[in-house]
């Protein structure tokens, strides 16, 4: 019965709406399940927001349990993907234009992610103005809430700016809350999102698990349980990760260590097989669930081939160094150096 200040409750439901979408594409559930949830959120956050004379709209809501802060930065990086995700579905499924048009001005006038000044560094910060009794912007060896825009909400990613990713490496550095309880689930998981080093992310993961695992393997303190698991999300983010419509491999991977993955789905319902040997990528596999067009990071600096599973040659494009492939659904595709 505690309110806590948090407008965020329905936007972390709706990140995994999210998620379920663009991962398996299953335009049935898009329209009968995920679309009307995700168009309600929307819908309350078109009340919600504040508007300023120049059009820039502001966001209030508590980043901690019982904070009040302008432009909360997990709730303004959550509030951006659902309203992307609701714009998108409601062009997919031909629906609710007027409301579309909304959505899109507000998701084009929303500010961008607050950051503040720590040891002379750039950062991520909780708000762009906090109230009450704490105001600090950032609170090292806390939870990484001020990163939350990067996941759950996919705000930030391996194949964005660059400027952008180092202002984030560096949080994740001054956050330095690698062993704070609620952050378990999230913080490595964030710094494999933005290509944390490699070594130092694998150390760190190595000495939580090493020190914290209950004899049921369950990541152990006083006051969680089940969510701990959310940790395994990021071995999977260091493997293979979906960004900007792009599929990276092993982007977050030590360049002298091997390493091998088999069926990890991605974004746009593509399931990935891959290994890294000796430094090489020998092979990809991806089965295509429902077609449209795979964006893959080229991992050879020589010539590859692309088939079927019947051996036929596949056309494809390098634009910018990405393999990119029209797809059918239920086929798949493997791809070799020559």
């Amino acid at each position: 019965d505690q309110y806590h200040q948090q407008v965020s409750n329905s936007l972390f439901s709706a990140t995994q709406f999210v998620a379920y979408y663009e991962y398996t594409q299953d335009e049935n559930w898009l329209r009968t399940k995920g679309y009307p949830f995700l168009s309600q959120v929307a819908r309350f956050f078109e009340h919600w927001l504040e508007r300023d004379a120049g059009g820039t709209y502001a966001l209030w809501g508590g980043p901690h349990e019982g904070t009040w802060g302008k432009n909360s930065s997990p709730d303004l990086g959550m509030l951006k993907q659902v309203l992307t995700a609701a714009v998108s579905g409601s062009r997919k499924l031909n629906v609710d234009a007027d409301r579309r048009a909304v959505w899109q001005n507000i998701l084009t006038n929303l500010p961008a992610q607050p950051t503040t000044t720590l040891n002379g560094r750039t950062v991520y910060s909780l708000a762009s103005a906090m109230r009450g009794a704490d105001t600090r912007l950032i609170r090292p060896g806390d939870n990484t809430i001020n990163l939350e825009f990067i996941q759950p909400a996919d705000q930030l990613g391996v194949n964005s700016d660059a400027g952008r990713l180092q202002v984030a490496r560096d949080t994740v550095t001054a956050m330095n809350s690698w062993g704070q309880e609620n952050s378990f689930p999230k913080i490595f998981n964030q710094a494999a999102r933005v290509g944390y080093p490699a070594d130092q992310l694998i150390d760190r993961f190595t000495s939580v698990i090493s020190t914290r695992t209950a004899p049921n393997l369950r990541i152990t303190d006083p006051h969680h349980g089940i969510e701990k698991s959310g940790a395994t999300e990021a071995i999977n983010s260091m493997l293979v990760q979906s960004d900007a419509s792009v599929i990276s491999l092993f982007p977050v991977w030590p360049a002298a260590k091997d390493a091998s993955f088999y069926q990890l789905r991605q974004k746009g319902a593509f399931v990935v097989s891959s290994a890294k040997v000796a430094g090489k990528v020998p092979y990809v596999d991806v089965r295509s669930e429902a077609g449209g067009t795979l964006r893959l990071k080229n991992p050879w600096s020589t010539a590859f081939t692309v088939t079927d599973a019947a051996g036929n040659a596949v056309p494809y494009t390098t634009p910018g160094g990405v393999i990119t492939i029209e797809t059918t659904a239920g086929q798949t595709y493997r791809m070799n150096p020559a």
